[in-house]
């Protein structure tokens, strides 16, 4: 009996990182009520809406200004139901961030953002990477399979605040 084998390879693939909105966002002061509608999900104060592509993991670095105070990301994905249109919002991950404040980044509209060096989580599920110091920034990896868009939203206690966040898919 002769086997034939066919090998197939796994290739990896990842996404040039790009920033999540050319404009820096306000923060909100509460992140906004997810619920089920047959509107599709758009961008709006503090939050940006972007596709989910084809890849599975969405990596996220989140950069907020010192104006932010106690600031705090969700991530929601939506799914478009087959019966009836209806976007169906699914919480991804919701958390605070801790901001460096040594160094600066400009980016978005020229506004001096900083790293996160933490970011704690208080719903959903993200692999978290934080760091100890400010030689570098915290991210997220968040699990995005069988989401059609996703949705950022940040969020502080302030009305002053104001973030953007470098993603990519991989």
């Amino acid at each position: 009996m002769i086997h034939q084998h066919t090998m197939t390879q796994l290739k990896t693939v990842q996404d040039p990182m790009k920033l999540l909105s050319s404009t820096n966002v306000t923060a909100n002061l509460a992140v906004s009520a997810e619920l089920v509608t047959t509107t599709v999900p758009a961008s709006s104060n503090g939050a940006v809406v972007v596709p989910a592509g084809s890849l599975n993991y969405l990596k996220i670095i989140p950069m907020v200004s010192t104006s932010a105070n106690t600031p705090t990301i969700r991530v929601t994905g939506w799914t478009k139901s087959e019966a009836g249109n209806y976007w169906v919002p699914q919480m991804l991950f919701f958390g605070t961030i801790t901001a460096v404040t040594s160094s600066t980044a400009n980016i978005g509209s020229n506004a001096a953002l900083y790293a996160a060096t933490t970011i704690t989580k208080t719903d959903g599920d993200a692999k978290i990477y934080s760091v100890t110091d400010n030689k570098t920034s915290a991210m997220l990896l968040i699990d995005t399979l069988g989401c059609q868009l996703i949705k950022i939203e940040f969020g502080n206690t302030t009305t002053a605040g104001t973030a953007n966040a470098f993603i990519g898919a991989i």
